[in-house]
């Protein structure tokens, strides 16, 4: 009977943990106010419906200025219409760079390489999201210039930068991956906020147990010397193993 009811327990942990999103709310500290509202969204891979809501309710609901995704809508191709449904319900401008699944992804363990430009004109059909490859836009908002620049996915070296861009109130970089990082440091590129996925926090964590290519990066939100914000978002979704264990789905709500 004890064995029975640790086993409900542990099935009941692992449901929540893998299908409740926290909204994690941030108020960024240090530096200039600017009135901004914005949420960090990563890593869907095709699953949009959680214990506490639809992902697009979840996130209207917050009234952000913008969105910012980071990457994998999908992990099969045939989940891709319905992602963009759900990323164009919602009440804001979302500006997205793509990730290694709009790519390729796995049938079944085996690897499949997918139609990338069929995915990205499926993408700029939708009248609520911009698609940011190797490209910068500028988003005015409560009169504030924020300059907004996504790179390609790095796993690949598709990445590249290039921006006209010289006045402008707050800069924000978004990647799929932490790697971008190689690049951000060798051309010295400056930002307020950097902002990518991939890692999913580690889907699957067990301390010192079980360690993964992706336990050195950090979780959450790091600031350096300057007062710049790199953040890893845990992403919501999940790949390969359909459980997150002590990597709960996150949305990263932020005031600046």
């Amino acid at each position: 009977m004890i064995i029975f009811a640790i086993l409900i327990f542990i099935i009941l942990y692992l449901y929540i943990t893998t299908n409740y999103i926290r909204v994690n709310k941030i108020n960024i500290v240090g530096g200039k106010r600017y009135n901004l509202k914005y949420i960090h969204i990563t890593d869907i891979h095709g699953k949009l419906t959680y214990i506490n809501g639809r992902l697009s309710k979840l996130i209207n609901k917050e009234r952000p200025d913008f969105v910012l995704f980071t990457g994998d809508m999908i992990s099969k191709l045939s989940q891709l219409d319905k992602v963009i449904q759900e990323l164009n319900d919602i009440k804001c401008r979302v500006y997205m760079v793509l990730g290694n699944y709009e790519r390729e992804s796995y049938n079944n363990w085996h690897k499949e390489s997918h139609d990338f430009r069929k995915i990205e004109q499926a993408i700029n059909k939708a009248e609520n999201i911009t698609l940011l490859i190797n490209k910068e836009v500028i988003e005015i908002t409560n009169g504030i210039k924020v300059s907004i620049y996504g790179f390609d996915n790095s796993i690949y070296g598709n990445e590249s930068y290039s921006s006209d861009c010289k006045e402008y109130d707050f800069r924000i970089l978004l990647a799929h991956s932490p790697n971008i990082m190689k690049l951000i440091y060798n051309k010295d590129i400056n930002y307020n906020h950097l902002l990518v996925g991939h890692t999913h926090g580690g889907q699957i964590r067990l301390g010192k147990i079980i360690s993964n290519k992706y336990s050195k990066f950090h979780i959450g939100d790091l600031y350096d010397e300057t007062g710049r914000i790199f953040t890893i978002n845990k992403g919501i979704g999940t790949t390969r193993i359909p459980v997150r264990l002590n990597a709960t789905p996150e949305l990263r709500c932020y005031r600046v």
